[in-house]
């Protein structure tokens, strides 16, 4: 389990850096590519492989910090990546109606209050696991002893889905009104 979560850190935060990080036009080029085999193909979410100069540099520099989180566990790490699953998740899922996004949260609201309060499946699973699938917060209690409160990534990401999508609306309703409009930096 631990090395798919590598895998998985490595490559979707990596992936975000080519993009994000100001790497020149040459070193996006990509250097290799194949094709991944079908029966790999939903494991992976992917139907190839490509790698650029740029990619093997994000790789490189994100191995770092993830091989030292799989030997400290340290929270600060656990809650970095558990960001940057949520900033990838945003940035990869997409609603297509209003409703679908309405039904989402709602469904959410009723899994939450069935699973966390009702029995005590999801904090067993989310305290025994240690990998980023949470956002892990200690403070000293009363007795003065560490504790840790959590919020589950699921809690972050279905929320922020539904405001990325208003967002959208509101900006296509603002393009819609005033023609003259190129850009968003102009509303």
């Amino acid at each position: 389990m631990n090395s798919y979560f590598s895998i998985t850190i490595v490559m979707s935060i990596s992936s975000m850096g080519v993009e994000l990080l100001p790497f020149p036009d040459k070193m996006k080029e990509v250097i290799f590519s194949c094709k991944i085999p079908s029966f790999l193909q939903d494991l992976f979410e992917a139907k190839k492989f490509e790698l650029s100069i740029a990619r093997i540099l994000c790789i490189g520099i994100v191995i770092i910090p993830v091989g030292f989180y799989f030997v400290t566990k340290h929270w600060a790490l656990n809650n970095i990546f558990g960001v940057l699953f949520s900033v990838v998740a945003l940035k990869s899922l997409n609603l297509s109606t209003t409703r679908t996004g309405l039904l989402l949260l709602w469904a959410l609201f009723f899994y939450d209050i069935f699973w966390v309060y009702g029995t005590d499946v999801m904090v067993t699973v989310a305290k025994n696991l240690d990998l980023p699938i949470k956002l892990v917060f200690p403070f000293l209690n009363a007795e003065q002893e560490v504790v840790k409160s959590m919020v589950g990534l699921g809690d972050i990401v279905l929320p922020g889905l539904f405001i990325s999508f208003c967002l959208k609306f509101d900006i296509d309703q603002a393009f819609k009104k005033h023609t003259e409009i190129k850009s968003f930096s102009e509303i």
